[in-house]
């Protein structure tokens, strides 16, 4: 829902994290990229589609640049690319 994801979440509260799906709940790979979801779980079935999508426009570079964003931002902070993991 990308008023809850994007608008709520996002720009009024301020997350800076990602959005992960809940295990197989995702069915449409337009509809979640443009609701805000930033991560398929557990497979990336549906997200696996969004390489032929973006060449062909169905979805903008951009909203792949702030998902890849969402999740290396996260993965930062937690210290993964420090030798902590």
């Amino acid at each position: 829902n990308s008023h809850l994801l994007k608008k709520l979440l996002r720009e009024d509260l301020g997350f800076k994290g990602f959005v992960m799906s809940d295990w197989g709940a995702t069915h449409d790979t337009k509809g979640s990229i443009d609701g805000g979801l930033d991560v398929e779980m557990p497979t990336g079935k549906h997200f696996g589609e969004l390489y032929g999508m973006i060449p062909q426009g169905d979805v903008p570079e951009e909203a792949l640049n702030q998902m890849v964003t969402h999740v290396l931002t996260s993965m930062y902070f937690a210290g993964h690319f420090d030798g902590r993991f």
